[in-house]
C-alpha cells in the first residue's frame, strides 16, 4: 500500500490507465526506455572514446612538457656550474697574474696550458681567453687566436655589463656559455669564456629524464641545422624537412622567439607531436631551438585496442537493454505512471514529496528516488544552517596573524607620551592605565584610517608602521591626528601634556618573531634607530623627522605653504626638521579625533569604541573590521533586529561638513531602497550616543582588494562572472537613481561561493587639492579634476576595476592623485589583450570604452553596458 502523502504540496497518484491507453503507455514506456538505453550506450561509447583519446593527448602533452622542463632545468644547472667555474677563474689571483703576463708576451701556448689544466680538473668543454677588446688570445678547441669576437652577443654583453651568459653559437655548434672579466689589482686585463657543448650527450640525458625525443637546432645562414639529436639521422632529416614545409613554424620560434606547442609531424610514415622553444643568447636574441617530440602511434596503440573491445561491449549492452526495455514496458507501466506523477511534483520543487510505495523493480526505483530526494532536502537544510552558523564564528584574536619576515620601504611613527612617565601615576594606576588604553585606541584608530598599524608598545612609547604606496604622507597625516588628539585635555581639571612625535622612513625588516609564549610584529633597521635619535632630540608638541623624510614630504608642505623648521641636532650632527601640529594639520587636513565633540555632547568618540561596548542599548560591538577616511567599521549584534550587522561609525569631520553630511543622508536614504543580491543592503542610518552610523547587512566575505593581493589577477572565465555581478549591482543602484561615485576593489566583497556584493554607494568624499585618496586610479578623470561626476564616472570605475582584475595592473599607474592625473595626460591605456592574449575582443572593447577619458565616449546608461556584457562569450 502507498504511503499517505504529507504536506499540502504532496502529489496525488493518478488512476492507472486501462485497456488501449494502458497498452499505449506500455509501448510509450518501451520506446522511451529503448531510446534511453540507446542514448546511454552510444553516449557511453562516445564519452569513453573521447576520454580515452583525451587521456592519450594529455599523456603526450605531459611527456612533451616534462621533457621541455627537464631541458630548461639542465640548462639552468649548466649555467650555475659555469658560473661557479668562472668564479674560480676570476678569483684565482695566481692564474690571473700568470695569464696577464702570458697575454702581454702573446704566449698562447702558456695561456692554453694553464686553461687546459683547469679544464681537466673542472670538466668543461670549451674555454676562450680574450683581451680587453674582445680579441681571442687562445681557445681550447684548437682554433687559432686573433679573431675579434666583440660583436658576438655573449662577448658584447660582457664588454658592456662585465658579465654575460646565454647560448653561444660558434658556426653550427651551440654552447651554454658564461663570460666574465679577468681583473688584476682592480684593473681589467681581459675576459674568459667557459662553456658546455650542446651535443648528443645532453640530448640523450634530456630524453632519459623527460621521456621524449630531443633535437637541438642551430640557426645558420642556410636555415636551421641540427646541432644535436636523439633521433636517427634519417628521422631527424625528415623532421627538419617537415618543419620547413610548414612555412613559418621555424621562423616563429627562431626569429620571433615564440614557443610552438602541439605541432603534428610526419616522420617515417608515422604521426608525431612536437613542441619547440627558442634558445636565447646573452642579449635575448634567438640562436636556435630546442625541439622535443613523441610518437603518436605508440601512445594510441593500446587505446585503439580498448576502443574495439568497447564497441563490442556497447553493442551487447544495447541488445540486452532493448530486451529489458520490452520487459519493463509490458510489466511496469502502472507503477511507473505513479512514480512519474510523484517525480514530476518533486521536479517542480516540492522536495518533501514522498515516492509511492510500489513493488518490484519500480519499487526499487521509487526507493532510490526517495533516498535522493532525502539527500537533497538534507543538503538544503544543512546549507541554510551552516550559512547562519558561519556568521557566528569568533573573530581572530588581535595580533594573531603571522607576518612573513620581509624587507620593504616603510614609514614609522613613534609616539612618546611623557605624562605616563610621571611618578604621580602610582597614585591611581587603574585610572592611568585606563586612560593609557584609551590613548592607545586613539593611536590605533588614527593609524588604521591611513592603512597603518601599531607595531609595538614599550612602556609609554608606541611604534606605528605604514607600508605600501604613499606611506610617508599617510604617516604624517596619522601623526598629526595623534599629536592633536593626545594634546587635548580630557576634563577641565586635566593638565594637557602633548606627546613627543617622531617620524622616519626607509628600508626595514618587518615580520613576526616569537619570543616567549606569543608571536609579535617586529620592525628592525636604520629607521628604528633614527627614531630613537630623534626622540632624544625632540620636545613635546611637534613632529620631528630627518632630512630624507622632509625630501619626501616637501611637495605636500609647499602646496599648503607651510614653513618647516630645520635645526642642527645636539646629540647628532645630522639636520633635524620639525613642524608644529597646527601647521601639519594645514598640510594634511588631519584633525583631532575629538573635533566636533560639541555636536556630540557627552557621547562617546570613535577612540572609545572597542569589542564588548554596548552602544545606545542597541549595538553590541563584536570586532573591528577596518578603518577608512569615512570612519571605523565594526561587526556588531543589533538587538532590535536580532542579527549581526556591519556598523560604519562616521568620523567627526564628516559630521562637521554640513553640506557633505546632508548629501550623505540623502544618498543613504535612497540606498535603503536597493534590494539586490549583488548589493550589500543598507539597513539603517542614525545616531547613537552622538555618533552617526550606517548599519548594513553582515556577510562573511573578503574584499576584492584582498583577493587581488593574493592572486594578482582573476582567471578570465571567473572574472567575467564576477564583473557581470558588479555591473548588476551598479544597475540595481542606478535604477533607483543612486550613483556609487567611488567604486574600487576595497568596496567590493567576494563571498566564498564567488558571489559579489557592492557596498558604500554614494559614500565617497570629494577629491580636494593635495588630499591623500585611497585608490585614485579608480576615479574618473573628471573626479580627479574636482568636477561633479555622473553615472559615467561609475562606468569608468567599473572599467578600471575590471581592467585590474583581468590584467593584474591598474590602467594608469600612480599612488597619488597627482601621479594618476599626470599619467592620464601623458599616456594611453595599454590594450588588455597585450597582457591577456585570449581575452575576447568584445570584452576588450567594453573595457576600453569604459576607460575613455571623455565622459561622452563612455556608455550612456547601465543597460547598454549590461547588454554588451551579456554578449561576451569565452
Amino acid at each position: 500500500m502507498a504511503k499517505k502523502p504529507k504536506g499540502p504540496q504532496a502529489a496525488k497518484p493518478r488512476s492507472t490507465p486501462k485497456g488501449r491507453s494502458g497498452r499505449m503507455l506500455a509501448l510509450t514506456i518501451f520506446g522511451i526506455v529503448a531510446l534511453a538505453v540507446l542514448l546511454v550506450a552510444v553516449s557511453t561509447f562516445f564519452v569513453t572514446s573521447t576520454q580515452g583519446k583525451s587521456s592519450v593527448d594529455r599523456a603526450i602533452t605531459a611527456e612533451l612538457d616534462a621533457t621541455q622542463s627537464v631541458q630548461r632545468a639542465l640548462q639552468q644547472q649548466r649555467y650555475q656550474r659555469l658560473n661557479l667555474i668562472s668564479r674560480i677563474f676570476a678569483t684565482d689571483e695566481l692564474l690571473t697574474d700568470y695569464l696577464t703576463e702570458a697575454a702581454q708576451e702573446r704566449d698562447e701556448a702558456a695561456i692554453l696550458a694553464s686553461i687546459e689544466e683547469y679544464q681537466n680538473l673542472l670538466t668543461f668543454d670549451l674555454a676562450v681567453v680574450l683581451d680587453r677588446s674582445g680579441v681571442v688570445l687562445t681557445r681550447t678547441d684548437g682554433r687559432p687566436g686573433g679573431a675579434d669576437l666583440s660583436a658576438t652577443p655573449l662577448v658584447a654583453v660582457a664588454l658592456e655589463e662585465s658579465k654575460a651568459s646565454g647560448v653561444w653559437q660558434q658556426d653550427d655548434q651551440l654552447y651554454h656559455a658564461v663570460a666574465v672579466p679577468l681583473v688584476r689589482q682592480f684593473e681589467l686585463v681581459g675576459y674568459i669564456v667557459v662553456a658546455y657543448a650542446i651535443n648528443n650527450a645532453l640530448a640523450t640525458q634530456v630524453k632519459h629524464t623527460g621521456g621524449a625525443e630531443t633535437v637541438y637546432l642551430a640557426d645558420s645562414s642556410t636555415g636551421a641545422a641540427v646541432a644535436a639529436a636523439t633521433l636517427a639521422e634519417d628521422a631527424t632529416r625528415q623532421m627538419l624537412q617537415d618543419l620547413r614545409r610548414r612555412g613559418g613554424v621555424l621562423d616563429d620560434v627562431i626569429r620571433q622567439k615564440q614557443i610552438r606547442e602541439s605541432i603534428e609531424l610526419e616522420i617515417g610514415g608515422e604521426r608525431w607531436t612536437a613542441s619547440l622553444a627558442p634558445l636565447q643568447d646573452a642579449s635575448g636574441g634567438s640562436v636556435g631551438a630546442a625541439a622535443v617530440l613523441t610518437s603518436v602511434g605508440d601512445k594510441r596503440a593500446g587505446y585503439d585496442a580498448i576502443r574495439f573491445l568497447l564497441l563490442g561491449a556497447t553493442a551487447a549492452a544495447l541488445i540486452a537493454g532493448l530486451v529489458l526495455a520490452g520487459l519493463v514496458g509490458t510489466m511496469a507501466h502502472q507503477p511507473l505512471a505513479r512514480l512519474a506523477e510523484a517525480a514530476t511534483a518533486a521536479a517542480a520543487g516540492h522536495l518533501e514529496q514522498p515516492m509511492p510505495d510500489v513493488s518490484g523493480d519500480a519499487g526499487r526505483v521509487g526507493k532510490a528516488l526517495d533516498h535522493l530526494l532525502g539527500q537533497a532536502r538534507e543538503k538544503q537544510a544543512a546549507q541554510f544552517v551552516a550559512g547562519r552558523v558561519a556568521r557566528l564564528l569568533p573573530e581572530p584574536a588581535p595580533g594573531s596573524a603571522m607576518v612573513k619576515p620581509h624587507a620593504e620601504k616603510v614609514a614609522l611613527v613613534a609616539v612618546d607620551m611623557p605624562r605616563y612617565a610621571d611618578p604621580k601615576i602610582g597614585y591611581d594606576p587603574d585610572e592611568n592605565l585606563r586612560r593609557f588604553s584609551r590613548d592607545l585606541q586613539r593611536i590605533s584608530t588614527s593609524a588604521g584610517a591611513r592603512k597603518g598599524r601599531v607595531a609595538s608598545v614599550l612602556g609609554h612609547r608606541v611604534l606605528v608602521l605604514f607600508d605600501g604606496e604613499q606611506a610617508a604622507p599617510r604617516a604624517l597625516a596619522a601623526a598629526t591626528e595623534m599629536l592633536l588628539t593626545l594634546s587635548e585635555r580630557e576634563t577641565v581639571f586635566d593638565e594637557p601634556t602633548p606627546p613627543t612625535v617622531a617620524m622616519t622612513s626607509g628600508p626595514a625588516a618587518v615580520g613576526t618573531v616569537t619570543g616567549g609564549d606569543s608571536p609579535s610584529l617586529t620592525v628592525a633597521g636604520v629607521p628604528v634607530q633614527q627614531l630613537d635619535s630623534l626622540l632624544r632630540e625632540a620636545t613635546p608638541g611637534a613632529i620631528y623627522f630627518p632630512k630624507q623624510v622632509y625630501a619626501e614630504l616637501a611637495p605636500l608642505f609647499q602646496r599648503a605653504q607651510v614653513q618647516v623648521k630645520g635645526q642642527r641636532g645636539i646629540l647628532s650632527p645630522h639636520p633635524i626638521y620639525l613642524v608644529a601640529g597646527d601647521d601639519a594639520a594645514r598640510a594634511t587636513g588631519a584633525k583631532a579625533l575629538s573635533e566636533g565633540a560639541e555636536s556630540m555632547g557627552d557621547g562617546r568618540s570613535l577612540a572609545d569604541l572597542r569589542p564588548g561596548v554596548l552602544l545606545g542599548s542597541r549595538f553590541d560591538l563584536v570586532a573591528e573590521l577596518g578603518t577608512g577616511r569615512m570612519g571605523v567599521v565594526w561587526k556588531a549584534q543589533d538587538r532590535e533586529l536580532h542579527d549581526y550587522v556591519t556598523l560604519k561609525m562616521l568620523r567627526p569631520e564628516v559630521v562637521q561638513d554640513t553640506v557633505q553630511f546632508e548629501r550623505l543622508k540623502r544618498v543613504v536614504a535612497r540606498s535603503r531602497s536597493i534590494r539586490d543580491a549583488n548589493v550589500l543592503g543598507v539597513l539603517d542610518f542614525g545616531e547613537t550616543e552622538r555618533i552617526p552610523y550606517i548599519s548594513m547587512e553582515f556577510v562573511r566575505a573578503m574584499t576584492l582588494t584582498f583577493l587581488l593581493e593574493q592572486a594578482k589577477q582573476v582567471p578570465l572565465v571567473a572574472g567575467i562572472r564576477m564583473v557581470r555581478q558588479i555591473a548588476w549591482g551598479l544597475a540595481a543602484a542606478h535604477h533607483q537613481q543612486v550613483l556609487h561615485g567611488g567604486l574600487k576593489p576595497e568596496n567590493i566583497l567576494v563571498e566564498g561561493d564567488g558571489g559579489i556584493k557592492v557596498m558604500d554607494f554614494g559614500l565617497g568624499m570629494p577629491v580636494t587639492p593635495g588630499a591623500t585618496v585611497t585608490g585614485p586610479g579608480f576615479l574618473a578623470p573628471e573626479q580627479l579634476e574636482g568636477r561633479e561626476p555622473d553615472s559615467r564616472a561609475d562606468f569608468y570605475a567599473f572599467g578600471a576595476v575590471a581592467y585590474r582584475m583581468f590584467t593584474g595592473q591598474a590602467p594608469y599607474p600612480g599612488g597619488s592623485v597627482d601621479e594618476v592625473r599626470r599619467a592620464l595626460l601623458d599616456q594611453q591605456v595599454a590594450p588588455p589583450t597585450s597582457v591577456v592574449a585570449d581575452m575576447p575582443p568584445k570584452l576588450e572593447q567594453i573595457l576600453l570604452r569604459c576607460l575613455a577619458k571623455q565622459p561622452d565616449e563612455r556608455y550612456a546608461s547601465i543597460d547598454d553596458l549590461l547588454a554588451d556584457l551579456e554578449a561576451v562569450r569565452v
